[in-house]
C-alpha cells in the first residue's frame, strides 16, 4: 500500500488532507496517510489557536471568507465522514450588503478550522497521527 506523509497541519495541511481523503473516496483508491503535527490544535496551526486574545482578529473580512466551502458527505475506506459545513454556515453569518464588514478574532476561524479537522480524523480510517 502506498503512503503520503503531511508534514504540519494548520490550515493549509488540513486543506491537503481533507483533498486527498475526497479524491481518494470518489476514485475508490486506498493509501495510509501519516500526519506530523505537535500542536494541539490540528487544523489550525499556531497562528489560528483559540488560546489568544479577541483582539487578534484577522486582517481579512468575514464576509470576504467564502473560499472556506462545505465538505460533503465522504465515504472512504468503509467508513463515512460527515460532511461539515462552510465557514458562513457553521458561525451562522449574514451581512447586508449596506451593513459594515467584520473583522473576526483570529481565534473563531482557530476554531472552525480544528473542528473541520476532528471531524474529518476521527471519522476516517488509515490515517496515523505522529
Amino acid at each position: 500500500m502506498k503512503q503520503l506523509a503531511i508534514i504540519g497541519l494548520g490550515p493549509r495541511g488540513l486543506y491537503a488532507l481533507e483533498n486527498v481523503i475526497t479524491q481518494l473516496s470518489q476514485h475508490n483508491k486506498e493509501i495510509q496517510i501519516l500526519v506530523f503535527e505537535n500542536s494541539k490544535e490540528p487544523g489550525a496551526g499556531h497562528v489560528w489557536q483559540e488560546e489568544q486574545p479577541d483582539s487578534n482578529w484577522i486582517n481579512i473580512t468575514e464576509r470576504a471568507l467564502t473560499g472556506l466551502e462545505n465538505r460533503p458527505k465522504l465515504h472512504y475506506r468503509n467508513a463515512t465522514i460527515e460532511a461539515f459545513p462552510s465557514y458562513h454556515n457553521w458561525c451562522n453569518f449574514t451581512l447586508e450588503p449596506h451593513e459594515n464588514d467584520t473583522f473576526p478574532p483570529r481565534k473563531k476561524l482557530g476554531k472552525y478550522l480544528n473542528e473541520s479537522f476532528n471531524s474529518n480524523s476521527s471519522e476516517a480510517p488509515g490515517i496515523d497521527f505522529k
